[in-house]
């Protein structure tokens, strides 16, 4: 499965998803991609940004994320947790939520 990287730029407007090797690690990603100019243009005219941050999507990891606290909570395990632990709980079902949205958005 590839992973994903949003390249970012000054100018907003520029910015996009682009899919990587899953081989890749995010050290490499990065040398690859911040401080370096990419062509943006349309033929025959060159516009050249420079991009200034990325962020990184490990579908693996995401995956095995989201599927644990799933599986944590289909096992009955968020009413123990609201009631003992509720402030990790309230972490969870965030970071649950947002792992959902990232899946959806990519639809993987």
């Amino acid at each position: 499965m590839l992973n994903t990287v949003y390249v970012k730029f000054k100018d907003e407007k520029y910015n996009y998803y682009t899919s990587v090797n899953a081989q890749c690690s995010l050290e490499e990603l990065k040398s690859y991609f911040i401080g370096k100019y990419f062509n943006l243009g349309v033929y025959p005219i060159e516009n050249m940004q420079k991009c200034i941050k990325i962020d990184f999507y490990d579908w693996w990891e995401i995956n095995r994320e989201f599927n644990s606290i799933d599986r944590a909570f289909k096992n009955g395990w968020n009413l123990e947790a609201q009631k003992k632990e509720p402030k990790r709980y309230k972490m969870l079902v965030k970071r649950f939520n947002e792992l959902k949205e990232i899946k959806e958005k990519f639809n993987k």
